[in-house]
């Protein structure tokens, strides 16, 4: 047997005990957990044309759009964390773990023409209380082509209340146990959908 372990070693040894421990617990919850539904598309290698006819071909495959935004007030919430100058080797954020524009395009249109009756696109950005389209205007997007991408569109910087009048607690039915509610004037306005929008 060996006496001597190396730092490195010490540490796999770790990591693959701590590893079997966290395996039981993640099985049980797998199991337990709510199925839903898959949707499979091509890789796409760009943000061009080929964009839009894949993702509806997508929201087809798990029943449509329709029946989940039609008539309803719906939030979109995109990725834009981490700082404006932040990149991922020479790569704009934007083509590694933003929320593309294009993509976010695509998504508004589609839920517009399924017939959302109300659209806003919603993040918490850095910490700063710029709007929205400050924000992207900053990043050379134009915050232009996602409002017109479908009726009423609207953008919401989520650090502050904006719009809003209040924050509101919406418990999450099924929701993970570290986060079994969420704060927003936005999930309020998701919730409530159905009934009229709150003013």
């Amino acid at each position: 047997m060996k006496q001597h372990m190396t730092r490195r070693e010490l540490l796999a040894g770790a990591g693959i005990g701590a590893g079997a421990l966290l395996v039981g617990p993640s099985r049980s919850l797998a199991a337990s957990a709510p199925v839903a539904r898959v949707a499979r598309g091509p890789l796409q290698k760009t943000y061009g044309t080929e964009l839009l006819p894949a993702m509806e071909k997508m929201f087809d495959q798990i029943g449509g759009l329709g029946g989940l935004v039609k008539g309803k007030t719906v939030a979109v919430k995109i990725n834009l964390i981490g700082v404006r100058w932040q990149r991922l080797g020479n790569a704009l954020m934007e083509d590694t773990f933003w929320t593309h524009p294009r993509a976010i395009g695509a998504a508004v249109h589609l839920m517009g023409k399924a017939g959302a009756k109300k659209i806003r696109v919603v993040e918490g950005p850095w910490s700063t209380s710029e709007t929205l389209e400050e924000v992207m205007l900053s990043m050379n997007w134009k915050p232009q082509d996602i409002l017109s991408a479908a009726p009423n569109v609207e953008f919401e910087n989520t650090n502050h209340l904006g719009r809003g009048k209040k924050y509101s607690r919406f418990m999450v039915p099924g929701a993970a146990s570290f986060t079994p509610a969420m704060t927003s004037t936005i999930l309020m306005r998701i919730a409530t959908s159905s009934s009229p929008s709150p003013k």
